[in-house]
């Protein structure tokens, strides 16, 4: 019969003897141990390639492109002012509101204007009726040709007079330049303007995005080139192109600014955000 206290004696010298061969003949119960054959380590075939790098050589193609931050802009931030001074009768827009192109947004007071059209208007007519009565005259002889020229020209300076009266008149309306939205307004009804600012308007489709990139990029990114543009709280990215590449670097800092135009049709993004610029290749 085996004896059981021979077993763990038995398990600590199978460990301790692995790598070689140990016959052991023990007389109590006939226990024998068999011959174990070291297990065979199998070498590196150098006929194979190694393909396998650790994780953090192994390139990503699924990484982004260096991001670099930039701030949105509005394209234009315009002062629209008076091109003559007056009292302002009326003012249409406040801050927030949308204008188109050529909106009026402010007039001046312009009595004295449209006076001075109505009395060109009359003028010109009287001169244009009394030449057409006076060529028939000047056809059939009856009139000198002294006569038909003197006429004719009073004719010539009344329409001039009246497109002088008109664009007085207009001076007085005040139209917006470009499509946008009013972001501050100065002036109200009833206040007396020179050459001051009464509205500013900003121009927001398309917005411009500000990158300052380093001086190892300059001649990689080129005007016309796509990049991509990551704004926070926006689940997908805008895409945008390099309008303008500043061709002088700051050496003191060696960065070079980079202007991008983002397309904004629904005013959608406002400007003032902060985001991360990604420069595709291409």
């Amino acid at each position: 019969m085996r004896n059981p206290r021979l077993i763990p004696v038995l398990t600590i010298l199978f460990f301790f003897c692995g790598q070689g061969q140990f016959v052991n003949a023990l007389a109590d119960d006939n226990l024998q141990v068999t011959n174990i054959e070291p297990k065979a380590v199998s070498k590196p075939d150098p006929s194979i390639t190694e393909t396998s790098k650790p994780p953090s050589e192994i390139p990503e193609p699924w990484m982004e492109p260096e991001q670099y931050y930039g701030l949105i802009e509005p394209d234009k931030l315009i002062a629209v002012s008076s091109p003559v001074p007056g009292v302002l009768d009326e003012v249409k827009f406040d801050k927030g509101d949308r204008v188109k192109k050529y909106d009026v947004i402010a007039s001046l007071k312009s009595g004295v204007e449209r006076a001075s059209v109505n009395l060109a208007k009359a003028k010109h007519s009287y001169n244009k009726r009394r030449l057409d009565r006076n060529r028939d005259l000047f056809e059939k002889k009856l009139i000198s040709q002294m006569e038909y020229d003197d006429i004719e020209t009073e004719t010539l300076l009344a329409e001039m007079e009246l497109k002088q009266a008109e664009e007085l008149l207009e001076q007085r309306i005040i139209r917006s330049p470009v499509s946008g939205i009013v972001v501050e307004r100065k002036y109200s009804s009833g206040e007396f303007v020179q050459e001051h600012e009464i509205l500013n308007i900003a121009k927001l489709n398309p917005l411009k995005v500000e990158v300052v990139l380093p001086v190892e990029m300059f001649g990689q990114v080129k005007k016309g080139r796509k990049v991509s543009i990551h704004i926070a709280g926006y689940d997908e990215p805008f895409s945008g192109r390099v309008s303008l590449v500043d061709p002088i670097i700051d050496a003191a800092s060696d960065t070079f600014a980079v202007r991008i135009k983002l397309p904004n049709k629904k005013h959608r993004l406002p400007a003032g955000l902060k985001c991360k610029v990604s420069f595709y290749e291409g």
